[in-house]
């Protein structure tokens, strides 16, 4: 390539500096292609494109490549739509809104009122009361771009931001940590039976903790959840995304016992720091005591009959699936006693407030209005 054709910018550039060099004018170059000279003008302005038909016969009459003259002309159009290019937020904003969040799923679970994912007004007026933000644009600022496996992003932080919403409509008694330990006593005694898991959430509301259910949404890993409406207002969510009992008093205990800290916690989490292996531990012992239960494996390991953990259940006053979920978790053995875990979401979701699962949100008989509310899990 030349260093004129190299220096030319767009076609009619080139084009001109080649009439140049042959000493042709305009109106030979008009009378070469039997065009007129208005149009010859516009071409050399950059005001006529050069498609693939003007292209074939510049090469053939003034032996430019077509296919340079085509390069040039969209490099042209492509720097002049961007020099003309107003900042679109909005348009950022949506893409990251409809990028990350599951917005048909939400559509139809009843978190937003639309009819269509096309209805961007009612989409956003819904989000904004869903997250308890003054503009949907402060929505972007919540969490960094990026999937929704990390505790950050706007799929998980609207998972939060629903069980606010759906907790504020649970009246509680007085919030102290005599009562949280009162509550994890009184939690003990129904560890035996599937049914009794019922009683847990008037139990809790009862010591200053709302505890909801809320299903994950769709391709997010989220198992459980404590959050603080204000400082002497702690709130439990299960996902129960593993509907066995075992899990599901694992994880009551894991989070009480942030609750008892004072501390948050959204599960799984990337940092397992001091505060999530106490919670961990307390809620091994809290299910089956560590010691009791090593004992017991190493007594009947390897082969552990069906039998021995229905007596050894019995034995502690806990459901036999508690006991096989600890031994499977301890052992890493998952045969003989599957069939011992029991589900336990129908039987919770009588009591609590349950969103999810095909059904729009069922709240307790002191259900009151619900609120929006902040989805920070500080």
């Amino acid at each position: 390539m030349s260093e004129q054709a190299s220096a030319a910018v767009t076609p009619g550039q080139l084009i001109q500096r080649r009439l140049e060099a042959r000493g042709w004018s305009q109106r030979t170059l008009s009378v070469v292609l039997d065009i007129g000279e208005s149009s010859v003008t516009r071409l050399l302005n950059g005001k006529q494109t050069v498609d693939a038909k003007l292209a074939v016969a510049l090469e053939d009459v003034l032996d430019l490549p077509a296919e340079q003259l085509l390069h040039l002309q969209a490099s042209h159009a492509l720097a002049s739509a961007r020099a003309a290019k107003q900042e679109d937020s909005v348009r950022a904003l949506r893409a990251r809104l409809y990028g990350e969040l599951p917005l048909r799923d939400m559509i139809k679970r009843g978190w937003i009122e639309a009819s269509d994912v096309r209805d961007t007004v009612r989409i956003d007026t819904a989000l904004i009361e869903l997250f308890g933000l003054a503009c949907v644009s402060a929505i972007g600022e919540l969490a960094p771009a990026g999937g929704d496996v990390s505790p950050g992003t706007l799929a998980r932080l609207a998972w939060l931001a629903r069980v606010r919403q759906l907790g504020a409509s649970i009246e509680v008694g007085p919030y102290s940590s005599e009562g949280v330990s009162a509550a994890i006593c009184s939690l003990r005694a129904l560890l035996d039976k599937v049914e009794s898991v019922a009683e847990v959430p008037a139990l809790l509301a009862e010591h200053g903790i709302r505890l909801v259910m809320v299903e994950a949404l769709p391709g997010m890993q989220i198992d459980a959840a404590c959050l603080w409406r204000d400082h002497w207002s702690p709130m439990i969510a299960l996902s129960l995304s593993d509907d066995r009992i075992d899990r599901f008093w694992f994880l009551l205990r894991h989070q009480l016992e942030h609750v008892l800290r004072h501390t948050s916690c959204v599960l799984p989490c990337c940092d397992a720091g001091d505060a999530e292996r106490a919670a961990d531990t307390a809620a091994a012992e809290f299910c089956v005591p560590t010691a009791v239960l090593d004992d017991f494996i190493a007594r009947r390991a390897p082969f552990i009959a069906r039998g021995d953990i229905i007596a050894f259940a019995r034995s502690l006053d806990v459901h036999p699936g508690i006991v096989a979920g600890r031994v499977q978790q301890r052992t890493g053995r998952h045969e003989g006693f599957g069939g011992l875990i029991a589900k336990v979401r129908g039987t919770l979701a009588t009591s609590a407030i349950a969103d999810g699962w095909g059904q729009r949100p069922v709240s307790p008989a002191n259900a009151r209005q619900l609120e929006p509310a902040m989805p920070s899990i500080a």
